[in-house]
């Protein structure tokens, strides 16, 4: 699955309420990309496929509601995943509006 695809897939999850399918989703596309790519290229194309996806959920549990972050906050992320998220938490909105508990 191409990246715009699979944001495209991760939004309409997300706007449907399906959090948990639209993790999986997100997990899926980022083992295939790995699965798929030369194994020089895997990390740092994974990578860039994280930032965007990772972010695109972040940026919507910032947006929705506290609950959404927390829920966002619980999900098992790992690998480049995790990197990201961190990220995200620590700079983004996300860390500021999990701040506001």
């Amino acid at each position: 699955m191409k990246l715009d695809q699979a944001a495209v897939a991760l939004s309409v999850r997300l706007q449907n309420g399906l959090l948990g399918e639209a993790f999986m989703g997100l997990h899926r596309h980022l083992a295939a990309v790995t699965a798929v790519a030369p194994p020089a290229a895997a990390p740092e194309l994974a990578a860039r496929h994280a930032r965007l996806l990772v972010g695109q959920l972040l940026r919507f549990a910032a947006t929705t509601s506290p609950s959404a972050v927390h829920a966002v906050i619980r999900l098992p992320f790992g690998g480049v995943e995790e990197e990201v998220r961190e990220g995200g938490r620590e700079g983004g909105a996300l860390g500021q509006v999990a701040g506001r508990r």
